[in-house]
């Protein structure tokens, strides 16, 4: 998706995750919305819809979406769901052994990708900006927020 749309874009559309998140958990695992859920997911959304239209109401009329956008929409989608699947599994092992786990299998499913690009594509080179944004990753992005 970032290939065809831009970062800030998608860090806007990734922003409404967690408004994802709550909606499907509404529907998947029958956790009410309540007041102040809905308050802050429709405020979130207000925001979003200010800052995608430059303050012009009219403009959101006008939007169009790229296949980068919709792939990021997608991928939020996706994201929130594996969120409230997780939720809903019980796994019967305690967090942090779980936690360990799920980060493991997902290194172990991402290494053939990162290989394949390390030797085919340039843009996988690891330099001292992908290395710091690797760390907040594997760190507060990662271990952190899943804990």
């Amino acid at each position: 998706g970032l290939n065809e749309t831009d970062a800030s874009t998608a860090g806007i559309i990734m922003a409404l995750s967690p408004v994802m998140t709550m909606v499907l958990a509404r529907f998947v695992l029958g956790e009410p919305l309540g007041l102040w859920k809905s308050l802050g997911a429709l405020a979130a959304l207000a925001g979003m819809l200010v800052i995608v239209a430059h303050g012009d109401l009219t403009a959101l009329l006008r939007l169009s979406f790229s296949p980068g956008e919709l792939w990021i929409v997608g991928s939020a989608f996706c994201w929130a769901l594996y969120t409230v699947l997780v939720r809903r599994a019980k796994f019967g092992i305690e967090l942090l052994p779980l936690v360990v786990l799920l980060l493991g299998a997902g290194a172990l499913v991402a290494l053939p990708f990162h290989l394949w690009e390390l030797f085919n594509d340039e843009r996988s080179a690891m330099n001292g900006d992908g290395l710091l944004a690797l760390a907040y990753l594997a760190g507060p992005g990662g271990a952190l927020m899943y804990y």
